[in-house]
């Protein structure tokens, strides 16, 4: 009995402890977001930033933002709301959820690239004048162990964190 409670306190402890986190500020400073310190970054061009553990890969972290002109800042807001409308609407299974205090369209959906069944998760949502499209890539058919899990939750952690670098 005092082997099992010993296991499940440190299941507990393991899965309660904090993950050490370092802040990325995107190359032009344009947004910044915490991520775990052994997410490694690569710039994929086209303002699509990468992040994933080059250790141990579960799993590909995508951040590309897009910002959003216009005369003022409501037909910004506007542009935004509409385009969070139609990623509602032309993606089966997409719901608003909330992440951290903020609310997103979330879905996900099965792809083929190189031979290989991906399962992407996809989250988009807006921050003043910037609409961010985010999402995360495993492979299709992987267990959803602990392991992915942890890797949502630091996924989910990054993407209640992104702020815009210079409050635009």
């Amino acid at each position: 009995m005092k082997q099992i409670l010993f296991i499940v306190f440190l299941v507990l402890n393991a899965c309660t402890q904090n993950t050490s986190t370092k802040t990325f500020i995107s190359p032009r400073e344009w947004f910044k977001f915490e991520q775990p310190i052994d997410w490694t970054f690569e710039d994929e061009g086209e303002g699509t930033y990468l992040f994933y553990n080059k250790e141990h890969w579960k799993g590909s972290f995508r951040i590309t933002p897009l910002r959003i002109g216009g005369d003022d800042t409501i037909s910004i807001k506007q542009k935004i709301q509409e385009h969070l409308n139609e990623e509602l609407e032309k993606n089966e299974g997409a719901t608003k959820v909330l992440v951290g205090d903020r609310e997103m369209i979330h879905y996900s959906k099965k792809i083929q690239q190189d031979n290989h069944d991906l399962q992407i998760s996809y989250w988009i949502f807006g921050l003043k004048t910037t609409l961010f499209t985010c999402s995360f890539t495993i492979d299709f058919g992987t267990d959803i162990n602990q392991k992915i899990m942890k890797e949502m939750d630091l996924c989910n952690r990054a993407l209640a964190s992104i702020e815009l670098y210079n409050n635009e």
